[in-house]
């Protein structure tokens, strides 16, 4: 009897070591990188701080990211988390630099305007910003370069200018506006039209849930949330088990929760995808805003308002003294931007989207106006070829958002713009 028990726990010992060699062996094919216990635990960590606020925020009643807004169309939620930043208390995620901001010192305050790739940009390149501007130009050197955030998710034309306007009303200073922007301008103005949105409103992808109010979720929504909560609490349970000793040592147990998490961030974002699409199909008629002929082209309609709103933003900028730069943001639909890496294609391209299609026909257009304005001597950049030659990965997401690298090589590019301008300017005052 003592041989047999002896030799089962021979037996489960050489299967458990068998299986944590095969899993340490079969980690790097399966996650994608390198097997490193350490790394892995800080990721777990972060991984449960960010469930923990997404399940406190669906405990809550209201359960909105977005607040309407009077001027704006909508604001962040204050105290609300998105992409890991925190809205502030007038709606935009606080970054580097609070808002309304008061210049202090030799500072050289730039804001920033449009959509949350703008306002990623903000929060992630004032460092990379001050390193390549003080290459370019020695005059900053000695100045600290401050990132205003005025972006948000979803932001287009005109709520860039909306939001310059509102940023002067309440007294900020600044030396240089920025706008990055260009897809969200297109693909959401043409989306709206597929839900019966006025172009020129605000997103319906990002108003539908919030027009309707806690009060008034259907029936659809409620099941979407209910959802989206059993997921999160899902993963967040397997999680808090798994952070545990002796559990957190195991490579086979940190590699079964590493993919797990992978599926459990792909169903989150399917599932707020499903409760954006299904907020437009069911926005208030409140929302949707004055009837579009539906015979005109929405790409000249869209483009048009991305001009003017760039127009009127030069024009007020230069009434206040200040540089203005338009710069088009990259995007990984526009064809031939950037070589798409295997894990890209994977987790940061969708063909079938329409969002896809949308910036491939619309995207041509963005340029070819672009080239037109510089003619006119209009302060426009187009950034879309600044990944064209990158192999690495860049986008992480089907949208258009990319990492701290694409921010990094994009803040090169913005630079240029930047010192550009600041040039023409001491031009015009020596003149």
């Amino acid at each position: 009897m003592i041989k047999k028990i002896k030799a089962l726990l021979t037996f489960f010992v050489i299967a458990l070591a068998l299986l944590e060699l095969c899993s340490f062996l079969a980690f790097p094919y399966l996650a994608g990188k390198p097997f490193g216990l350490q790394a892995l635990n800080k990721e777990r960590e972060s991984r449960l701080t960010l469930l923990r606020e997404k399940l406190g925020s669906y405990a809550e009643e209201d359960t909105r990211l977005y607040y309407l807004h009077p001027y704006l169309g909508y604001s962040g939620r204050p105290g609300r988390n998105s992409f890991g930043q925190i809205f502030d208390e007038y709606g935009f995620l606080s970054g580097s630099a609070p808002f309304p901001y008061k210049k202090q010192g030799d500072e050289f305050v730039v804001a920033v305007l449009g959509g949350s790739v703008a306002g990623n940009f903000a929060y992630a390149s004032a460092s990379d910003l001050q390193r390549h501007l003080s290459q370019l130009d020695a005059d900053f050197s000695n100045r600290q370069i401050v990132l205003v955030n005025l972006a948000n998710g979803g932001f287009k034309q005109p709520q860039q200018l909306i939001a310059l306007i509102y940023a002067f009303f309440l007294g900020a200073d600044f030396d240089f506006v920025l706008n990055l922007d260009g897809f969200n301008d297109t693909a959401l103005a043409v989306e709206n039209l597929n839900y019966k949105i006025n172009p020129l409103f605000p997103s319906g992808f990002h108003m539908g849930f919030t027009s309707k109010g806690a009060e008034k979720l259907d029936a659809n929504t409620v099941d979407n949330l209910y959802k989206l909560r059993r997921v999160l609490k899902n993963e967040n349970r397997l999680l808090k088990t798994l952070d545990k000793a002796p559990w957190r040592y195991s490579v086979f147990l940190n590699t079964f929760t590493a993919l797990w998490t992978e599926k459990s961030k792909k169903k989150i974002k399917l599932l707020n995808y499903n409760l954006a699409k299904q907020a437009q199909e069911s926005i208030l008629p409140d929302f949707r805003g004055p009837k579009f002929d539906s015979t005109k082209n929405p790409y000249y309609l869209a483009i048009d308002a991305w001009l003017t709103g760039s127009e009127l933003i030069y024009a007020l900028s230069r009434g206040k003294g200040l540089p203005y730069a338009h710069v088009l943001q990259p995007n990984q639909y526009y064809q031939d931007s950037k070589p798409l890496s295997a894990n890209e294609i994977k987790i940061a391209y969708a063909p079938q989207h329409s969002w896809n299609r949308i910036a491939k026909e619309a995207y041509p257009l963005l340029v070819e106006q672009g080239k037109e304005m510089i003619k006119y001597n209009f302060p426009f950049y187009d950034a879309t070829q600044v990944f064209k030659h990158v192999k690495e990965d860049i986008y992480v997401d089907i949208c258009c958002h990319f990492n701290d690298r694409g921010n990094e090589l994009l803040s090169a590019e913005i630079a240029k713009a930047i010192a550009t301008e600041m040039k023409k300017k001491k031009n015009r005052i020596g003149r």
